[in-house]
């Protein structure tokens, strides 16, 4: 047997080989690009939506803080403003902790009570303020974290409104 009888029957086969080996490869290099493509678009989508709700709660906790502000400066407490003004609260709340991580939702809870309690029963005199400040600042931090994994250190904040 002579290369020459043999070449027409094997370079085809090899040709077919490699080809194919090229092909696979190159569809499972694509499918891995895909893969952490779709894997970054979902974990953008899920940042979005953590933020949409820490948002949302925010807005919701500084609607009842301005309604802590006014009555303490001697307004009255509208009791059906309150109970709007709480629902949207506890709401947007649940939202978070749909969304959010354990510790955020747990942190979203504890700022959430602390409202709702000065809400129903009053800020009491002395100590209510930096309460009231201490859980939200314990809310914003986890909220931090929740939205950017590498954030390490908490943040100081001063004294800024209560």
């Amino acid at each position: 047997m002579s290369w020459s009888t043999v070449s027409p029957t094997v370079l085809p086969l090899v040709g077919v080989f490699l080809g194919t080996t090229a092909t696979l490869v190159s569809q499972h290099l694509a499918t891995r690009v895909s893969q952490r493509e779709a894997k970054i678009q979902r974990a953008a989508v899920l940042r979005a939506e953590r933020k949409a709700a820490i948002v949302d709660f925010l807005d919701a906790a500084q609607r009842v803080e301005h309604l802590l502000d006014r009555t303490q400066r001697g307004g009255q407490a509208d009791e059906q403003e309150a109970g709007e003004l709480m629902h949207r609260l506890w709401l947007t709340y649940k939202c978070a902790e749909i969304v959010c991580s354990v510790a955020t939702a747990q942190k979203a809870q504890d700022y959430t009570l602390q409202l709702h309690h000065y809400v129903w029963d009053g800020i009491p005199e002395g100590s209510g303020s930096s309460t009231k400040r201490e859980a939200r600042h314990a809310f914003l931090d986890a909220a931090g974290k929740e939205l950017d994994p590498e954030r390490s250190v908490s943040l100081r904040r001063g004294s800024g409104s209560a």
